[in-house]
């Protein structure tokens, strides 16, 4: 019931307000549950009745199912213990491990890994340490199942039998995921994707996990189809492994025994008896989804990775227009401006006149979080016949007004700071050519051309008037910065 404020020992007003009491009976009178009492004892409890803990086990269920929580793959080393009748009342928690798991199955706290209560199956899960041990509580259920307070329940092992994590290691790392799921699928049901394995340094082993449910197979090992533990996609080799694996044969591809105990002269291919692997006359097989129709490498359920290949005629990959996503243009650029107070917008206007799709800055932190005055910008660089490698590129020097400022990024052909032209150095400039206007008649210093502005380039207003620009943290305290 409800716990109010005046009822709360020793706390404030008010702090009992979300507080409830759940009052049950004592262990003793849990022993008219154990005699087959369906109704609650009479008995009071510090001043209550017993309270029934039923509606608490249950919420609204349209079905009882033993197992309807559970996935796909089951709960591991779990046993589910569901009330079979609904008028009976239900056993608590404490009651229920003294009486059914140290009692009737003798089972000790240390054997046990949890215990929960499940409201949605009105049931309670049980999860052992180990498969033995949950294989050892099933036998003493199959002994005392019709007795009390076994009887009670029914009693369902969550977990199956056919549920594996298999490794599989491929000597061609660059195999897709997909390739190796849809070989898996030929022979089991793959319920995950691939896990990569890492080892203490975090960096990846080159193994895969997969978790899978193995199909039943009357003519299997266990009663189960395994996967080959060797195995090929077109030319690249795997291997794969899991527990409970049953011994492999490398040389008849099958399961019960070694090569060294292989004695019978078995093709791998189509299985005849007749001749070996190195006589089998037969088609081969696609190794990914087993069908004669092709091979791999035409397979409509393989899909190319790491690098496209040329393919063409009636192939799969010829009814597409393949082409790459990655961005040759693409470039992040690292802008310094010896002005901190210039602000992103008028970067990113200087940018635009070169390149296109300019982002937002990203300011640069050193290792303990201060920024070192470097902006990242992200942006693409327009194509230009004439330009180096067919590109427009920015200038590495620059001035915004009275602000200067560098940029670099990764493949920057070569600057040189006299000309302001790409492909050659100062050291090696022989070019007499005015940096403002381009003419080659005379130097900077001597330009009498209309000066342009830094941001838009116009040779109507100067860089203090650009419509583009936006005052910054300077400009805006002192009114304003000379361009």
């Amino acid at each position: 019931k409800p716990l109010r404020s005046a009822e709360t020992p020793g706390g404030p007003a008010g702090a009992g307000v979300n507080l409830w009491v759940i009052a049950s009976r004592s262990f003793g009178s849990d022993l008219a549950w154990h005699r087959g009492v369906s109704k609650p004892a009479e008995s009071k409890v510090e001043g209550r009745r017993n309270v029934d803990l039923r509606p608490f086990f249950r919420e609204d269920m349209a079905t009882n199912s033993s197992a309807g929580s559970v996935p796909r793959t089951g709960l591991k080393n779990t046993i589910r213990f569901a009330w079979k009748k609904e008028e009976e009342t239900r056993m608590p928690r404490d009651s229920f491990g003294r009486a059914v798991l140290m009692g009737a199955l003798k089972l000790r706290v240390s054997e046990v890994m949890c215990l929960q209560g499940n409201a949605m199956e009105e049931a309670y899960d049980v999860t052992l340490h180990t498969e033995g041990m949950c294989d050892v509580v099933m036998d003493r259920v199959k002994v005392a199942a019709e007795e009390r307070p076994l009887s009670f329940f029914n009693i369902t092992c969550l977990a199956k039998t056919n549920f594996r994590t298999i490794n599989v290691h491929m000597y061609n790392l660059h195999v897709a995921d997909i390739a190796i799921g849809a070989f898996l699928s030929r022979f089991c049901d793959v319920t995950s994707g691939a896990r990569y394995v890492k080892d203490s340094l975090g960096f990846w082993n080159g193994r895969r996990q997969f978790q899978v449910l193995l199909r039943p197979d009357k003519g299997g090992f266990d009663g189960f189809l395994h996967p080959p533990a060797v195995f090929s996609l077109g030319s690249d080799r795997g291997m794969l492994f899991y527990t409970r694996q049953p011994p492999f044969c490398k040389k008849c591809r099958e399961y019960g025994h070694v090569t060294a105990a292989c004695s019978t002269g078995k093709c791998r291919f189509c299985k005849s008896g007749e001749h070996e692997a190195k006589d089998c006359r037969e088609p081969k097989e696609c190794h990914g989804c087993g069908s004669r129709l092709h091979l791999f490498r035409d397979c409509p359920s393989r899909r190319q990775s790491y690098k496209v290949r040329e393919v063409g005629g009636d192939k799969p990959m010829g009814h597409y227009e393949v082409s790459s996503l990655a961005r040759s243009n693409f470039r992040v650029v690292t802008v310094n401006l010896y002005n901190p107070h210039v602000k992103d917008e008028e970067v990113r206007a200087f940018l635009g006149r070169y390149m296109d799709n300019v982002s937002s800055a990203r300011l640069l932190r050193d290792s303990l979080g201060f920024w070192n005055g470097r902006r990242g910008f992200q942006a693409l660089l327009r194509e230009d016949p004439k330009g180096l490698g067919g590109f427009l590129h920015p200038p590495a020097m620059f001035s915004l007004g009275a602000d200067r400022g560098t940029l670099f990024y990764a493949r920057q052909p070569p600057f040189c700071r006299r000309c302001m032209a790409y492909g050659h150095t100062v050291a090696s400039c022989s070019t007499r050519k005015c940096r403002f206007c381009g003419s080659g008649e005379h130097e900077a210093r001597e330009c009498d051309e209309p000066k342009a502005c830094h941001g838009c380039g116009s040779s109507a207003h100067l860089w203090r008037d650009c419509p583009a620009r936006h005052r910054s943290y300077f400009a805006s305290s002192v009114g304003g910065a000379g361009n």
